[in-house]
């Protein structure tokens, strides 16, 4: 279901859309990472033996609650589906990055003067480069992997969407692999001549 949102009284900005289902999704995944995370550090479920109904219904549920950041990343492979190689695009994994660091600085200011873990400030910024510093920094980490291939895999996809629907069923598994090849490395070559030009100007 989507929904027309108007802007207030005023704005310049037209009418955006929203979908009613993506934000359902969105509020599953997030009740299911909370109650994930809850049921799996504050219950005995884990050291518990696997016995009877009650664990059995318990198991069910948290398999339930597992699926949460795989649904936050089927949600961002899903609104990213159009991205493309570009500055723009790139540009907008900045503020992650600045996040990342800034929770990273408060995070260590904590466990050096609260906790008293003496680990020496190169040391702690090894631990922000291997994304180690924070408990959860390991997300941070499939993010900024993910955000970075996904350009890529679109174009991945794109060009195999254009070879199937070519009728390549009429062709030779070689002659399919020398297409894809071709214009996916072309694609990919054109991009990077394009950013070096970008960065070699501004030098």
């Amino acid at each position: 279901m989507i929904q027309k949102r108007s802007t207030p009284l005023g704005g310049q900005n037209p009418c955006q859309t929203r979908n009613v289902g993506l934000d359902l999704i969105r509020s599953c995944a997030i009740l299911f990472v909370i109650a994930g995370h809850f049921f799996s550090l504050h219950t005995a479920f884990k050291t518990s033996t696997f016995e009877g109904t009650s664990l059995f219904i318990q198991a069910t549920i948290s398999f339930l609650f597992y699926t949460g950041v795989s649904l936050f990343l089927l949600l961002t492979g899903y609104l990213n589906t159009n991205k493309s190689i570009n500055k723009k695009y790139y540009k907008g994994g900045v503020r992650v990055i600045i996040s990342y660091l800034l929770f990273s600085l408060i995070t260590i200011i904590f466990r050096k003067y609260y906790l008293h873990e003496s680990l020496s400030w190169i040391q702690w910024g090894l631990k922000v480069l291997d994304f180690s510093a924070i408990p959860y920094g390991w997300y941070i980490e499939m993010w900024i992997g993910l955000f970075l291939l996904t350009p890529f895999l679109n174009l991945l996809y794109n060009t195999c969407r254009y070879i199937i629907h070519n009728d390549c069923t009429t062709r030779s598994s070689e002659q399919i692999w020398s297409t894809f090849s071709s214009r996916f490395l072309a694609t990919v070559f054109s991009v990077d001549i394009l950013l070096y030009r970008s960065l070699y100007t501004r030098i």
